[in-house]
Formats: structure tokens, sequence, C-alpha cells
């Protein structure tokens, strides 16, 4: 078990997964998030590729993410973190990361929900191939501009 401060911090909905998504400077960025009692805690994997991979190629990659999240441990340095996702979007801060389009991922048993903003999410059925997952990660992207 983890504490921050008085906190004692717990993994949280062992059944779901997540992960966030940013769309800058022709690159696409993922990142894990750990689940906890305390909120979602960026974790690794942390993978940038190019946005005109495939959709096969960014399903694949969002798979990867989600199911690594699942598993990696708590991160006990939150400020850490924060520098991996930043060293990966090739940036030094949260204003320039920001200037990019950004999504949370949500992976449940049955769907993978991709979302900016709650009526805009885009929703799949979590067996959908690679390609499928891609294209939805696209179309969130496309909602939010």
């Amino acid at each position: 078990m983890l504490t921050y401060g008085p906190v004692k911090v717990e993994r949280w909905k062992p059944e779901q997964s997540d992960a966030g998504a940013y769309l800058r400077a022709g690159r696409i960025i993922l990142h894990g998030s750990c689940l906890t009692t305390i909120g979602g805690l960026a974790c690794d994997p942390y993978l940038s590729m190019d946005a005109s991979a495939s959709d096969g190629e960014v399903g694949t990659a969002l798979l990867r993410v989600l199911a690594d999240a699942r598993v990696t441990p708590v991160p006990t340095d939150h400020k850490a973190e924060q520098q991996k996702i930043l060293r990966t979007a090739g940036v030094r801060s949260w204003s320039k990361l920001s200037e990019g389009i950004s999504c949370s991922i949500t992976q449940k048993a049955q769907e993978v929900s991709i979302m900016h903003l709650p009526d805009l999410t885009v929703r799949v059925a979590a067996d959908s191939p690679p390609e499928q997952i891609g294209r939805a990660l696209r179309d969130g992207f496309q909602r939010c501009t």
C-alpha cells in the first residue's frame, strides 16, 4: 500500500483500465492511468507515435497501454510521472502539452469509451479489432476540435 501524506492509496476498480491520449504536433501520445482510491494517476507505459500511423497500429498501441496500465504498480512519485508524459510528448510544460487535443479512455468488460466531454464520448465494443479501436480514438480527437 502507498500513502500520499496521511492518505492510504490503493488500486481501485480492477475490472477497469484507463489511459490518456493526446494529439499534438503530428504525434499521438498515450499513457496509462492507474486507478486508485484517490483517482487516476498517470503511469507506465508512455508511448509516442506518428499521427499518420494506421488505425490498426494506433489501436494495438492503445490496447497495449490499457492492458499494461491495469497491472503497472501504483506510482510513488507523481511529479516524476508527469515528467515522463512531458518527455514522451517532447514538451517542457503542461501548457505546451495542452495546446493539443486530449481524450481519456476507459476500458471495461463490455466497451472502450473515448471521452473528451461526456456528450462527446465514442463507444466501441471491448472485443473490437485494433483497427476499430484506432478509428474510435481518431473520432474522439475529431469531436474535440
